[in-house]
């Protein structure tokens, strides 16, 4: 075997070396970017349940008045920072002997 051919076989030995260490590296940050993007989802999942619920049950509420000029709904819960936190909602409503 030729000294050139020797030297050129070493090289690739190495450069293989580096594409395996850079594709391990590569691989490894997309499974942390995708571990975080689905923490993300689910946190996000988990608030727009809560939303949901919330306004289901302002709804509701606003839907149980019996005949009400304006009705006032406040809603308060704590969050995840232990804070409390209150939201408000007025619905001015027409009496019946308008519609």
């Amino acid at each position: 075997m030729s000294a050139q051919k020797r030297n050129r076989i070493r090289g690739e030995r190495g450069v293989a070396l580096v594409e395996v260490i850079v594709g391990i590296m590569v691989l490894a940050t997309l499974l942390l970017s995708l571990a975080a993007a689905s923490g993300l989802a689910a946190r996000q999942l988990y608030y727009s349940r809560r939303d949901m619920d919330l306004w289901s049950a302002l709804q509701a509420q606003a839907e149980s008045g019996t005949d009400p000029q304006v009705v006032t709904i406040v809603a308060s819960w704590t969050n995840r920072a232990g804070q409390s936190v209150a939201d408000t909602l007025v619905l001015v409503l027409p009496s019946a002997d308008t519609l």
